[in-house]
């Protein structure tokens, strides 16, 4: 059997139908006493899935479905123009089974946090809730310096299918749960330098277990690094993070312009792990390398097309007999442990064709390939504006390629 890619082991060969409603803001209530100012307010994000897996030789039928109803409270109070502290929670009820699809529709847990809230705050016959505290940050700034201090939002990269350079926890393909990225637990300093330099320095916490596993907390394991940004207008934007994480010496890259009216981008990271070994027990796999090409262009019809290639050494190119020990040593490497990568195999291709009709609505087919065997899946989509403040999107998945004999859970 030829190797899947893991959002297709993991699915095994799930038809999921999904009805999405985008996150929208509540009338938040601004409020201002002397220098004390802010807001108050909220966002609703409701997911359905539902989907099906046929019988194979080694795996049962299986009826999968779920229902999320995301409620998030938030609020930011601002003193002066020196002081500002964010907070947001989430409050998730769901309803219905199936380990695959509930990743889609809730993002996993981050375990670069100091501490966390048990994710499932009440667990129920049919409806379980969950929550998380996903914002919980004070912000200092004197002059254009800027301090955060606790539970915040990191990204770096603009891979939009196959995210190779985000340190801190980026969004898997597929996934359904991307209005709000989730927080980690950091201290982040930032100084710009003119118009075209900025510095930045990462404290980022990690704990070797989540919350109801035995209780480690890992701040040797975290983050810690410096970043470099540069801007040459009107030619190349550029951001390289250089440090430590989880004990490894750490490079990420982020490159991107513009080039014949469309947008081009690559990315990247790599670790250097001096004890690991390849695949199969070789001495390769001590330069963790993973990267991403993409061009992004719209079109005066608005008609939009991306392609994205992702190549990661982390992955297995085994096939036949060997795709379990493939999917074996592929998902107990590093990259996967932390939660930075999603597709096992090592070459892959992402596409996106998009057109917008009438104001707001857009109709979309997006495409992740495996490149090793030719498995793949589409999500065709279409996102409707009903008004200012609420959208609708409908959508499916649906995998291409034969059926794993084998899950990401079995080896």
């Amino acid at each position: 059997m030829k190797l899947r890619a893991a959002l297709l082991a993991l699915s095994a060969s799930v038809l999921a139908l999904l009805v999405t409603l985008p996150a929208t803001q509540a009338n938040a209530y601004e409020f201002a006493f002397a220098d004390v100012h802010g807001r108050v307010g909220g966002h609703l994000l409701s997911t359905t899935m539902a989907g099906y897996s046929p019988k194979t030789a080694t795996l049962p039928a299986e009826d999968l479905g779920i229902a999320v109803v995301r409620l998030r409270p938030v609020a930011d109070v601002g003193v002066g123009d020196t002081l500002r502290f964010d907070f947001a929670w989430d409050v998730l009820p769901v309803v219905g089974s199936g380990a695959f699809v509930q990743r889609l529709a809730v993002a996993p847990p981050n375990r670069l946090r100091l501490w966390d809230f048990d994710m499932v705050a009440a667990d129920g016959t049919s409806v379980d809730v969950q929550h998380n505290l996903d914002r919980l940050s004070l912000r200092l700034t004197a002059g254009d310096v800027d301090v955060r201090i606790g539970r915040q939002a990191i990204g770096h990269g603009g891979a939009r299918l196959l995210p190779t350079a985000d340190l801190f926890g980026p969004f898997g393909p597929g996934s359904i749960a991307t209005a709000f990225k989730r927080g980690v637990d950091a201290i982040r300093f930032t100084a710009p330098f003119g118009d075209s330099v900025e510095v930045e320095a990462y404290a980022v916490a990690h704990r070797a277990a989540l919350a109801g596993e035995a209780n480690d907390v890992g701040l040797r394991d975290g983050i810690y690094a410096l970043r470099l940004g540069l801007r040459v207008e009107g030619l190349l934007d550029a951001s390289v993070i250089a440090g430590v994480s989880y004990r490894l010496p750490t490079l990420a890259f982020s490159l991107n312009g513009d080039v014949l009216g469309a947008g081009w981008y690559v990315e990247g990271s790599t670790r250097w792990d001096s004890d690991a070994t390849g695949a199969f027990g070789e001495a390769d796999g001590k330069l963790q390398l993973r990267t991403t090409a993409g061009l992004d262009r719209q079109w005066p019809s608005k008609l939009r097309t991306l392609l994205e290639v992702s190549y990661q050494s982390t992955g297995s190119d085994a096939t036949g007999d060997d795709v379990a020990l493939g999917m074996l040593a592929a998902s107990a490497r590093l990259p996967v442990v932390v939660g930075e990568a999603f597709l096992l195999g090592r070459l892959h291709a992402g596409a996106v064709v998009s057109r917008e009709f009438w104001d707001l609505h857009n109709a979309s087919v997006a495409a992740i390939w495996n490149l090793s065997d030719g498995s793949g899946f589409l999500m065709p989509s279409l996102a409707l504006s009903i008004s200012d403040e609420v959208g609708l999107a409908v959508g499916a998945l649906l995998p291409v390629g034969k059926r794993p004999l084998v899950t990401f859970g079995d080896v």
